[in-house]
């Protein structure tokens, strides 16, 4: 699986498009990745970084291709797989999940050290979680 937003603690969801951003040259997006800003381009988040978007369309690395992103603000529920053995403080109240390092299409269970997704809900049987976002993009209204 991949990342998905499902909803906002703040009520109904509203979904912010961005296509007229950049991807860094070369970079591939891939559907259900986390991505952030750097130098104006987006480019795969991982690890502590902070989730400015979710690709909502697949594009090929070249120069100059645009980002297909569904931007991730404060309060937003994040549905995801999670990888690696959990560590003791990876449950519902833990305000220290990471993206997996290798692709940012999943949570880091082991490493709750320094991250800033905010666990609710841990399904141990099917290895997902819901996580709530906390330092993303700030959309004005």
């Amino acid at each position: 699986m991949a990342l998905k937003l499902i909803g906002s603690i703040y009520g109904d969801y509203h979904s912010k498009y961005v296509d007229n951003i950049y991807m860094t040259n070369d970079e591939t997006s891939v559907v259900g990745q986390a991505y952030k800003l750097s130098s104006g381009r987006w480019t795969k988040a991982v690890g502590t970084d902070r989730i400015y978007a979710i690709c909502y369309k697949a594009t090929t690395g070249g120069t100059d291709e645009l980002g297909y992103m569904e931007l991730v603000k404060p309060g937003d529920m994040i549905e995801a797989d999670y990888t690696g053995s959990p560590h003791a403080d990876f449950e519902p109240g833990c305000e220290t999940a990471t993206l997996g390092n290798a692709d940012g299409s999943n949570i880091d269970a082991s490493d709750v050290s320094s991250g800033h997704l905010v666990i609710l809900n841990d399904d141990t049987v099917n290895n997902k979680v819901i996580c709530l976002a906390v330092k993303n993009a700030i959309v004005a209204s």
